[in-house]
């Protein structure tokens, strides 16, 4: 019995509660900066002993903390920093420790991160970090557990511990579109194999999926719908990969769609400003993808039908 309740403790996130209590430390000594290295090829090395914060990834030699790499600002978990419980392993290198954990994210920041540590032989054995908050989705541990990351260890970062190494190594930029799509052929290569064939029917990619408000707009047109977040990646990728058309909602959906043939069709329905996430997927994408209105997607997607009778 107390095994099972310190496993639903680590399992427990109180985030905003503790970022809330942390907001304290920020104006105190402790939050002074060090100095960090100068990056060498868009890589950090930190030489320690050097912990890495469970709340924002954030790096600490000597208890102090390191400046955060461009756009890479996060709460940091004081009272976890202060009162340390600890992991260590040889080498770590903090991936992501986002706000918003979902397929959207391990798609474009997560995954891609830990594959670019590749480009570097010197990080090899480095174990990558990810938050709990996007450690314990079920898509993340389904990728996971089929070895997508292989032979890169994944290590999901409990709100509870600190992981310290003797080094650490930290990406000083953003994965590129080439991160992005190695990312995708990782996933195809994991639950589809190598034959990626555009003939499968038209998907529509719905947050919310059959309750989407959209989604009884395009059932019509003889669409499958589907939730990414809420769909096992055995069946998600090969829905994706095989779909001839793939009409993605505007949350993010259109990350998925890196998942999709080289000859499949793409359009993202335009939802208020364009989730950022989004914009990545679309820059990475060596295809065009057309933004269509509401109202637009049936016919977009019924043009699949109408290619097929010719």
């Amino acid at each position: 019995m107390l095994t099972t309740a310190r496993a639903a403790w680590a399992r427990l996130d109180f985030a905003p509660l503790r970022a809330t209590l942390s907001a304290a430390w920020e104006v105190l000594p402790a939050a002074r900066r060090a100095p960090a290295p100068a990056p060498e090829g868009g890589l950090l090395r930190v030489e320690g002993p050097v912990s890495a914060n469970p709340m924002s990834g954030a790096l600490f030699v000597g208890g102090r903390r390191l400046p955060p790499p461009p756009g890479g600002e996060r709460p940091t978990d004081w009272i976890v920093q202060t009162f340390p419980s600890r992991l260590r392993y040889p080498a770590i290198a903090p991936c992501w420790y986002g706000a918003r954990a979902d397929l959207a994210a391990i798609l474009t920041e997560a995954l891609p991160a830990i594959l670019a540590l590749d480009r570097f032989p010197q990080t090899a054995g480095a174990v990558a970090l990810v938050s709990l908050r996007l450690g314990r989705l079920d898509r993340m541990q389904e990728l996971l557990n089929a070895g997508v990351t292989a032979p890169r260890a994944v290590k999901v970062h409990a709100w509870d511990k600190l992981i310290s190494a003797p080094v650490a190594w930290r990406l000083e930029t953003p994965p590129a579109p080439a991160d992005l799509r190695a990312g995708a052929a990782r996933l195809r290569a994991a639950f589809v194999g190598d034959r990626v064939e555009a003939s499968g029917p038209p998907l529509a990619l719905l947050a919310g999926g059959e309750a989407s408000p959209l989604a009884a707009a395009v059932r019509g047109a003889g669409v499958r719908v589907l939730d990414p977040d809420a769909t096992p990646l055995a069946q998600l990728v090969p829905a994706v990969a095989g779909a001839s058309r793939v009409l993605a909602g505007g949350e993010g959906e259109l990350a998925v769609a890196l998942l999709a043939g080289p000859a499949a069709a793409v359009a993202e329905v335009a939802q208020g400003p364009r989730d950022p996430r989004a914009g990545l997927a679309a820059g990475a994408m060596e295809k065009s993808v057309e933004i269509l209105g509401g109202n637009q997607a049936p016919d977009w997607l019924r043009a699949a039908e109408r290619s097929a009778s010719h």
